[in-house]
């Protein structure tokens, strides 16, 4: 019997594999348009936009470790970032795995992954917030100065970038930006692929948490295509407003960081 993680297992077999198959075409996509690096292999995707930040540098396993020979897998994990420059990565898995502590990987936690079915009618934008879609240069740096204060991406300051004018142009990415008057104060963005909406970072700059914002965008992103069930990996603190929309908790991933000096 098939266990589902084979190259040649077919598309909507599970929605988790969906799910992988997904975010690595949208990390591939950033990676090819930004002019970062990738690599790939039947048991994991390796895309470095070589970032001081490490969220934005990342390894996203394919299979269950049980799947593969670990220490072949860490070694080109460890050889691909160690060939790179910018800060440290975050490698992403679905499933629980051995301690990469002993290999000099830190344990970041395991977030929750949900799913919200198709359709559904967002709550009213709160009063005072705009959002729009990003199609130009000016509205992608408003993007990334909102992301950068509202979201955790250590490394990175205001005036950053988080990732240049190519991400424009990655096939199937939405980037919304949320204003109070001219102001960029929220962001998410969502990825159409393998039959799911990807949605991916939903910030909110601190000081306008607690208005509904992040929520705004995420529903924008959510609906993007009302016809697709919408994915994200949740924090445990955002949880209970994702629930609140209807996404549903699925199963958690693990999260290690790497350092370039391991390479």
């Amino acid at each position: 019997m098939r266990a589902g993680w084979e190259p040649a297992t077919l598309p909507g077999d599970t929605v988790l594999r969906d799910y992988l198959t997904a975010w690595a075409e949208w990390l591939e996509g950033l990676a090819r348009e930004c002019g970062g690096r990738t690599e790939r292999h039947d048991d994991v995707v390796l895309c470095d936009l070589g970032s001081p930040s490490m969220f934005l540098n990342n390894a996203l396993s394919l299979q269950p470790p049980d799947a593969t020979d670990v220490d072949d897998l860490v070694n080109r994990v460890e050889a691909f970032f160690g060939a790179g420059s910018g800060g440290g990565y975050a490698w992403f898995n679905a499933w629980p795995t051995p301690d990469l502590g002993t290999r000099g990987f830190e344990l970041a936690g395991h977030p929750p992954f949900m799913l919200r079915p198709a359709g559904g009618t967002a709550r009213p934008t709160p009063a005072g917030l705009r959002i729009e879609e990003v199609a130009d240069e000016q509205a992608l740096a408003d993007f990334d100065r909102a992301v950068i204060l509202g979201f955790p991406l250590p490394g990175l300051g205001e005036g950053s970038s988080a990732f240049g004018p190519g991400a424009i142009a990655v096939d199937d990415l939405h980037i919304f930006v949320g204003y109070d008057g001219d102001e960029p104060v929220a962001t998410a963005s969502s990825h159409i692929g393998a039959r799911l909406q990807h949605v991916e970072l939903v910030a909110t700059r601190p000081e306008w948490r607690g208005r509904g914002y992040g929520e705004a965008l995420t529903w924008r992103a959510t609906l993007t295509d009302p016809t697709l069930p919408a994915v994200l990996i949740a924090s445990d603190d955002g949880r209970p407003v994702y629930e609140r929309m209807g996404y549903l908790p699925v199963t958690r991933f693990t999260l290690w960081l790497g350092s370039r000096a391991k390479g």
